[in-house]
């Protein structure tokens, strides 16, 4: 476990440098630093005084690290993702969102030539980016239409009714994510 560099973590993300903890805790820059580079372990005390001025409990720190350490996944073999799209043809591979509450949504895009993400037009909230690695691929947005080929990029906001159709001869691949997660 990791005490000081989660701790160096929690005082990054509130902005503060290494002097001005040490004088909102009462613990010397150099106990900080210490601790910090897991040097050193700090005292109970110690690490009360430091939690305190960084807003936190013992036990929403602790919480934290655990959570970090015991479980959160971050790597998803292709067997672990879920395929959530509906239509023949098109393989829209995940992560199941029983994994947590992601903010960000990344989808492996697979069209059959021809297949599409239907007929009808979508949209949802957020935005979306994504990128051609394989195949030739029709992107309608907002009544604008783009052909996206290897190594092209796209970006746009999801309010804007958007499909996807492969118009090549061969299996097109996208990379893509949207925030917040939809599926």
């Amino acid at each position: 476990m990791l005490i000081g560099a989660k701790l160096k973590v929690f005082r990054k993300n509130k902005g503060l440098s290494l002097r001005a903890l040490a004088e909102i805790s009462d613990v010397t820059v150099g106990t900080l630093s210490q601790i910090e580079n897991d040097n050193t372990s700090p005292s109970v005390g110690t690490l009360k005084r430091v939690l305190k001025a960084l807003g936190l409990s013992m036990g929403e720190f602790f919480d934290s690290i655990e959570s970090n350490e015991g479980g959160a996944r971050v790597c998803f073999a292709p067997k672990d993702q879920v395929d959530v799209s509906p239509l023949e043809g098109l393989s829209l591979l995940g992560i199941p969102r029983s994994e947590g509450s992601q903010q960000i949504q990344i989808l492996s895009e697979t069209y059959e030539p021809g297949a599409s993400t239907g007929k009808d037009y979508y949209s949802h909230e957020g935005e979306e980016c994504g990128i051609c690695l394989e195949g030739e691929v029709e992107m309608r947005v907002d009544g604008h239409i783009y052909k996206l080929g290897p190594g092209d990029m796209y970006y746009f906001d999801s309010h804007k009714q958007h499909r996807f159709t492969n118009v090549g001869t061969t299996v097109a691949k996208v990379v893509s994510a949207c925030t917040p997660s939809t599926f």
